[in-house]
C-alpha cells in the first residue's frame, strides 16, 4: 500500500506543479512547443474532462494524467490540446499506453488537434521511449511523441 501512496503523491504533485508553473514548465521542458503557443490567450486544465474518460485499459484504473487547452500562434482560430503524461520509472509498455491514451483523448474530442508530451521523471539516463511501432501483415502504424526529461537540473536552472 505504502508504494502506492507513494506513486500517488508523486502524480499529484507534478500535476500541482505543472498547473502552478505551467508555461516555465513547456519553456524548460518542451522549449519547441512553447514557441508555437499563443500565451496572450487562455489556456484551460481540463481535469473535469479527464474524470469522464473512461480508464483507458480494461480492468486498469489509469487514467490520463493532464489534459490542456492551448491556442497556438500560427493564426488558426482553433484550440490546441495538450495530452501530458508524467512517467517517473522505467515501464516496457510506456509507449504502447501513450498510444492508447493519445487515441482515446484523440477520439474523446472528436478528432480535435492533439499532440501528446512525455515528461520523464526517471533516472535511467538510457531508457528515453518517444516512439510505438506496430507492422504486421502489411498493417503498420508509427507513433512518436515528444519527452521532456525532468532529471538533471539544479536549482539555477528552475
Amino acid at each position: 500500500m505504502r508504494a502506492r501512496r507513494t506513486r500517488i503523491d508523486f502524480d499529484n504533485a507534478w500535476k500541482f506543479a505543472l498547473e502552478a508553473f505551467f508555461p516555465a514548465c513547456m519553456e524548460l521542458l518542451f522549449p519547441h512547443l512553447h514557441a508555437l503557443i499563443d500565451w496572450e490567450r487562455e489556456y484551460v486544465f481540463l481535469n473535469t474532462e479527464l474524470r469522464k474518460l473512461r480508464p483507458l485499459f480494461p480492468g486498469s484504473r489509469r487514467v490520463v494524467d493532464v489534459l490542456v487547452r492551448v491556442s497556438f500562434k500560427d493564426g488558426r482560430e482553433r484550440f490546441v490540446y495538450l495530452h501530458i503524461e508524467i512517467q517517473a520509472q522505467r515501464d516496457p509498455l510506456f509507449a504502447l499506453r501513450m498510444f492508447v491514451y493519445h487515441y482515446h483523448v484523440f477520439e474523446a474530442l472528436h478528432y480535435a488537434d492533439l499532440v501528446s508530451l512525455a515528461i520523464l521523471a526517471d533516472s535511467d539516463p538510457h531508457w528515453r521511449p518517444e516512439t510505438f511501432t506496430r507492422a504486421l501483415g502489411g498493417c503498420e502504424i508509427t507513433f512518436r511523441f515528444p519527452h521532456g526529461e525532468a532529471t538533471g537540473y539544479g536549482s539555477s536552472d528552475v
